[in-house]
């Protein structure tokens, strides 16, 4: 018999929402060529300190997934409520195991050089 999916514990997924919506304050004001205000920093700040208390590293994992998985990046930039939170977590979870596995850090590591490639190739151009 199958395990039913595991559900990420209610204090998790509101320290994602809050550290989203913190993100996305921050996101605006850099899109509008605008300083990132007092406040939105602390904010930014406070929520990913939660996070990391929750889940040791989510804040980094987070990060890394935003830059690396185009999947969790629209997540964070056109997604809200629920259904964001859900794909954030999991990209988080995602992110935590290419740390972990040997294989998925490799792949992660080719798909950096390839790009890396890519743009020089471009820039040789």
């Amino acid at each position: 018999m199958a395990e039913p999916p595991q559900r990420e514990a209610p204090d998790l997924t509101r320290a994602v929402d809050r550290y989203a919506r913190a993100w996305t304050d921050a996101a605006t004001m850099r899109a509008q060529d605008l300083p990132i205000l007092e406040h939105q920093k602390v904010a930014l700040r406070d929520a990913g300190a939660a996070l990391d208390v929750d889940r040791p590293w989510a804040t980094l994992d987070l990060l890394t997934a935003l830059e690396h998985e185009p999947a969790t990046y629209k997540a964070m930039t056109q997604m809200h409520g629920r259904e964001r939170t859900a794909q954030l977590v999991e990209g988080i979870a995602h992110e935590a195991r290419v740390r972990q596995v040997p294989e998925l850090k490799a792949a992660r590591l080719v798909k950096i050089w390839n790009r890396l490639e890519a743009e020089r190739e471009g820039l040789r151009g």
